[in-house]
């Protein structure tokens, strides 16, 4: 960990330079656009207040005490960064049809405690919620692209109306089936075995890297097959997937160095399965809910980079460290990832 952070550091994470704010036409706007008036190459600054003039410490990247970021709309889609912020403020300042890939694991509306975000407080504007930040990720989705978004079936049907209302295309429910079970809500009614995932497109020219997975009967190949007269030859990296994923939860010693103190991480193998099937080599992949970085680790191990934002200040520490391990073990294939500022 501490040669990743050393590396970090010797690539100008931590500079200091002076920048003018404007604040964004947005009512709350909590993450406002900065206008540089350092020379260029200088490394994005972090923001405190809403002053006129910020001369930002040279330690304030490096520091755990993270804040808003004040960079150009073109830096912030240049190079992988997390942001301390609201998303819905933050995607009202990016370009329209920025992304190929956006992948949403937002608050369920169940009663997890986030930090700033309590579920059981927001229950009576969770539908509102939900409009406006899927009309801002359509937006921002390009001609090509594709968004995911994770739930729960008490709510999803909400989140797939919405989204058919808002004229996204719907491609599929996936199951994501907990390969190894989930402990149950009682003795009156039945163990929770899986979750939905919505997959949607902005239009039928969607990115897909098709996927295949083992044949189930490996004797059976080893014997000609005939299919409507013709002899079946087996594709050797195996049978297109279905939209039952078994993957399993992060739960039991076996997943103890992966998982990480947050209510509702996600495994990196679905993570994975999803970054380097619906988006391309080099694309940026956009995160409106960063929580404990796992779309983010999983674009870095896939060969692109990643722009997300996130509320609680501790799940982005938490983030970091799982971005630098990745960063340090990641393949020779990702050589070209550019090193650059985690958050």
């Amino acid at each position: 960990m501490k040669r990743a952070a050393q590396s970090l550091d010797d690539r100008g994470v931590a500079t200091s330079k002076s920048v003018k704010m404007r604040n964004h036409p947005s009512k709350n706007a909590g993450i406002r656009e900065a206008e540089s008036i350092a020379g260029d190459g200088a490394a994005p600054v972090v923001m405190t207040d809403a002053s006129d003039e910020v001369n930002a410490p040279a330690s304030a990247e490096k520091s755990g005490d993270h804040h808003r970021l004040g960079i150009e709309k073109s830096e912030m889609l240049s190079e992988p960064r997390i942001i301390l912020g609201d998303c819905i403020e933050g995607m009202a300042t990016l370009k329209a049809g920025s992304f190929n890939l956006i992948v949403a694991d937002p608050p369920y509306n169940l009663n997890k405690d986030f930090g700033p975000w309590k579920e059981n407080e927001k229950k009576s504007e969770w539908k509102d919620w939900t409009r406006m930040w899927i009309a801002e990720a359509k937006r921002l989705l390009s001609d090509e692209g594709n968004i995911f978004v994770y739930g729960i079936h008490h709510h999803m049907c909400w989140v797939q109306c919405m989204m058919l209302e808002m004229g996204l295309i719907y491609r599929r429910q996936i199951i994501w089936h907990y390969e190894n079970g989930f402990a149950g809500y009682g003795k009156r009614t039945l163990n929770a075995t899986y979750e939905p995932l919505l997959w949607f497109s902005k239009s039928e020219r969607y990115i897909y890297n098709p996927i295949r997975e083992p044949y189930k009967s490996q004797e059976r190949l080893k014997h000609k097959i005939i299919k409507n007269g013709k002899v079946w030859t087996p594709n050797p990296e195996g049978r297109m997937a279905g939209d039952i994923w078994s993957f399993p939860t992060l739960a039991g010693r076996r997943f103890r160095d992966e998982k990480v103190d947050h209510p509702t991480q996600k495994p990196l193998s679905i993570s994975r399965r999803i970054i380097k099937h619906f988006s391309n080599p080099g694309d940026m992949v956009f995160v409106p809910f960063v929580g404990s970085g796992s779309e983010c680790v999983a674009a870095v191990m896939e060969g692109r980079k990643y722009l997300g934002f996130e509320l609680n200040s501790a799940y982005i520490d938490i983030a970091r460290g799982r971005l630098e391990n990745a960063l340090e073990d990641r393949h020779p294939a990702q050589a070209d990832l550019p090193l650059t500022p985690l958050v």
